[in-house]
Order: C-alpha cells, then sequence, then structure tokens
C-alpha cells in the first residue's frame, strides 16, 4: 500500500517538476474594480442616473394615488348619496372611467419602471465590461513586462465559500502596479 501511495505522489509532482521557474502573479479584482477612477466615476454616475429615475417615477406615483384616492372618495359618496337612475348610471360610469384610468396610469408606470431598470442593467453591464476590459489588457501587458506565466485572482471564492487562494506572498501581487497603471490610462483617454 504504502509503495502504490509513493508511486501516485510521484507520479503526480513529475510534471511539476518542470515548472520551478513558473512565474506567477496576482491580483485582487474586488480591489481592482472598487478602487478604479474609471468604475469610480461611471457608478457614481449610473447611481446618480438611477436616483433622479427614481425620484421622477415616485413623483408620477403620487398622481396615479391622486387617481386612486379621487376613485374612493367618489365611491364613498356615491353610497352614502341616493339618486334618481340616471344619476346612478352617470355615477356608475364616472367611477369606472376612474377605475379604469388608475389601471392604464398603473399598468404605463410598472411599464416605465421595468424600462428604466432594463436601462440601467445595460448601462451597468457595459460599464463593467469596459472597466474590465481595460483592467485584463493592463493586467496583461504587466505580465508579460515581468515574464509572468499566470496571474491568479486573490479574490474568488469556492463552491464552499473559502478563498480559491488560500495563500498569495506578498510580491506576488501585482494589484497596486496594476491600479496605478489602469488610473493613469482611462484619465489620459478624457
Amino acid at each position: 500500500m504504502k509503495k502504490v501511495l509513493f508511486v501516485v505522489l510521484m507520479a503526480l509532482a513529475c510534471p511539476w517538476a518542470g515548472m520551478a521557474d513558473l512565474k506567477i502573479g496576482t491580483v485582487d479584482f474586488n480591489r481592482l474594480v472598487t478602487e478604479c477612477q474609471q468604475a469610480k466615476v461611471g457608478f457614481d454616475e449610473l447611481k446618480d442616473e438611477r436616483t433622479k429615475g427614481e425620484s421622477e417615477l415616485s413623483k408620477e406615483w403620487v398622481a396615479y394615488q391622486k387617481i386612486i384616492d379621487e376613485a374612493k372618495e367618489l365611491e364613498k359618496k356615491f353610497s352614502t348619496q341616493a339618486g334618481s337612475q340616471d344619476e346612478e348610471v352617470k355615477r356608475t360610469k364616472q367611477l369606472k372611467d376612474l377605475v379604469t384610468r388608475s389601471d392604464t396610469e398603473r399598468e404605463r408606470l410598472v411599464n416605465l419602471k421595468n424600462e428604466k431598470e432594463k436601462q440601467y442593467r445595460e448601462k451597468y453591464a457595459k460599464l463593467t465590461e469596459v472597466v474590465l476590459k481595460n483592467i485584463s489588457a493592463i493586467i496583461t501587458v504587466l505580465a508579460k513586462e515581468r515574464g509572468l506565466a499566470i496571474v491568479l485572482d486573490t479574490s474568488g471564492f469556492t463552491r464552499n465559500h473559502s478563498p480559491a487562494i488560500q495563500y498569495g506572498d506578498p510580491p506576488l501581487d501585482i494589484t497596486a502596479e496594476v491600479l496605478k497603471r489602469v488610473n493613469t490610462a482611462t484619465s489620459t483617454k478624457k
């Protein structure tokens, strides 16, 4: 049994024997995205745009609520006042028209809210794509300059919620240099 285990361990170790000179770097992608000026500015603008849109939509919901209140008031008024059959028909039509108007307005507002959310998600995805593309390009350039064969992301987690990279020697971490270059590169593009 011991011989079999030794043979298996040796077989596993052999492919790695030639990789002793393999240079590895690490980056913390979460930190890069969080501290990248392009992302900060872009996401702040998106947040402001979203807040403004929510405020405008909120005002429209207040107007919608007034229609609902008007319908309730009319219904209350009709239930306490008796009238002729013609007046009852007129009141019923008036109430029905208010309900139809409120349903139409509610549907319009829900559609408007959904459309604004869709636009926000699309802009967020596009900004994220551009930021990640810029970061990845800088990582690639820096890896080539330093002769790194692999650059690993230390911010990831496994299915068990433990860090994907358990340990990385600090000199391997190129996050600060990548961040510096990304911020320089994106500030000069403006």
